[in-house]
């Protein structure tokens, strides 16, 4: 038995199709399977198998047991790379949602810095069906969604619940104690932003013809579309907090207000050691965050 071979069967179970383990890989789809033919005979028995017409692979009971045992192999094979490299450095690899890595979790990282010295600290952003694909195949070590879909491979843990404001640009001073309706809106001044598919439903029931001036999926960029007399947006509260300060955006409530979104933490059940320590760390950091806010949403 030999690395190759279990890179192979792991990225074979992680992305769930030879065609793609085998572009994973860099290598033929040949290639990959001849690996996988000389494990399973090794091994004397099979691990994989694939339903006829079906592309997508099953993993036998055999091949159900041995998963866990080739992840421990990876990454004892890893920690005795970076034994003979001389050093074996902490990781860390965070996907999230735009709207959260820039609000919520954009103060924490320095903190986690801060108690890690020397972390390789990787983030990028995404969307949530391809955060759930990298942290299945660990691509990446956490992740930040906001749905909650069943992978194999993935632990899926609630985060925080978020409320919504509606963020209105204007020059002129307006009463913040106001409460708007959706009906009082404007949706062709509208910057939509996708909050997920429950806002989108609550979206569709009061604007069903879809009429906004923009769509954009960054805060960034709605901050920046936002600059136009009576221009309006919804967003996450933590979102809303950014705004907050600056003169020409006023932040008021809903009502009916959409419903609440519910945001979770993702994470690979079989993590790499080189990210044990600063997983935990993190989620100490998140912990004291959620008490701090007590069951205020963030």
């Amino acid at each position: 038995m030999d690395y190759q071979q279990i890179r192979a069967f792991l990225a074979i179970v992680d992305t769930n199709s030879v065609s793609k383990a085998a572009e994973l890989l860099f290598v033929t789809q040949s290639s990959i399977s001849k690996k996988l033919k000389s494990l399973e005979d090794e091994l004397g028995t099979r691990l994989i198998y694939r339903e006829k017409g079906l592309r997508r692979i099953h993993l036998t009971p055999d091949g159900e047991r041995f998963y866990p045992l080739a992840v421990e192999y990876k990454n004892t094979n890893q920690r005795l790379e970076q034994f003979c490299e001389g050093e074996a450095r902490s990781s860390l690899r965070v996907a999230g949602v735009d709207s959260l890595n820039s609000s919520v979790l954009a103060p924490l990282y320095p903190e986690l810095l801060r108690r890690c010295p020397g972390l390789e600290l990787t983030i990028t952003t995404n969307q949530t069906s391809y955060i759930y694909e990298m942290v299945n195949r660990q691509d990446f070590d956490l992740g930040f969604v906001l749905s909650e879909y069943r992978w194999p491979n993935v632990v899926v843990e609630p985060f925080i619940r978020q409320r919504f404001n509606l963020v209105i640009c204007s020059d002129a001073p307006l009463d913040e104690n106001r409460v708007y309706s959706p009906e009082q809106l404007d949706p062709t001044l509208e910057v939509f932003q996708p909050w997920g598919s429950v806002y989108q439903r609550w979206h569709e029931y009061w604007w069903p013809k879809n009429g906004y001036y923009i769509k954009v999926d960054t805060v960034s960029l709605a901050s920046e579309a936002l600059f136009k007399e009576n221009y309006w947006s919804i967003v996450p509260d933590s979102v809303a907090a950014l705004y907050r300060g600056n003169p020409k955006f006023h932040i008021f409530e809903l009502s009916p207000a959409p419903p609440e979104r519910q945001c979770y933490l993702i994470r690979n059940r079989y993590p790499q050691n080189s990210c044990i320590r600063a997983i935990a760390e993190f989620k100490e950091i998140l912990a004291e965050l959620q008490e701090e806010y007590g069951s205020r949403p963030l």
